[in-house]
């Protein structure tokens, strides 16, 4: 990590006498306790969580994300959601995606509106995998109205693996006119899965589109339509 071995073969004792003392193996060794079965380990990363150095902080919430017994310390992952440091934020998300935290889930998505594109974009890919239904229309309004081209393009993304039979609709009625070919393709693809045949004009449409991977989405959207 950072050019430095992670000392996974050390002890739980060992690696907080590394930690205590600062310096580039600081970082290895908090990382090697989130690969420590101990619950030694778990107690040692939370007290981290509350370091004046926010790196560490950073660090701590980090390896929690890794460690096995990581989602019994979902109070502290919530907290550090809080926190007034962006990147420590982000680690927060990202730690709580990786252990499918869903009592983080309602202050991620407030996130999905933070000042920080780097801090939405994260809250995004984190609401992926903590998705519940509701959370359509705000997403759904981010990639319709977020100042940011790489926020809009991973709320499609998030919407993308989250469509189901409830919201299929709206996402064929913006994709299918979408400048960007991909989303248009998604298009046909949510077509093909749940469309019905008044939707055969539009896809026909797609039919002639400029772009092949389109014309090709919307000719098995056709034909999967018309065979219903």
């Amino acid at each position: 990590m950072n050019g430095v071995p992670i000392p996974n073969d050390l002890s739980v004792a060992e690696l907080q006498a590394i930690i205590k003392q600062p310096g580039r193996k600081t970082w290895a060794a908090v990382r090697a306790l989130g690969q420590k079965p101990e619950p030694e380990a778990l107690t040692c990363l939370v007290g981290l969580t509350s370091h004046l150095d926010p790196y560490v902080r950073r660090a701590a919430v980090e390896a929690i994300g890794f460690h096995q017994s990581g989602q019994s310390a979902s109070n502290v992952i919530c907290r550090m959601l809080h926190d007034r440091r962006g990147f420590i934020v982000r680690a927060a998300i990202q730690a709580a995606a990786k252990l499918r935290l869903d009592d983080a889930h309602d202050a991620i998505l407030e996130l999905v509106e933070d000042l920080d594109k780097s801090t939405r974009l994260s809250a995004l890919m984190a609401l992926e995998g903590l998705w519940l239904p509701s959370d359509f229309e705000p997403v759904m309004q981010t990639f319709l109205q977020d100042p940011s081209p790489e926020v809009r393009k991973q709320a499609a993304w998030t919407l993308r693996k989250n469509a189901g039979p409830e919201c299929w609709n709206r996402l064929f009625s913006a994709w299918s006119k979408d400048s960007i070919p991909r989303h248009r393709v998604w298009a046909c693809e949510l077509a093909a899965q749940f469309g019905t045949r008044d939707l055969l004009p539009a896809i026909r449409d797609l039919m002639a589109d400029r772009n092949g991977h389109v014309r090709s989405a919307a000719t098995q959207a056709a034909a999967a339509v018309e065979s219903r």
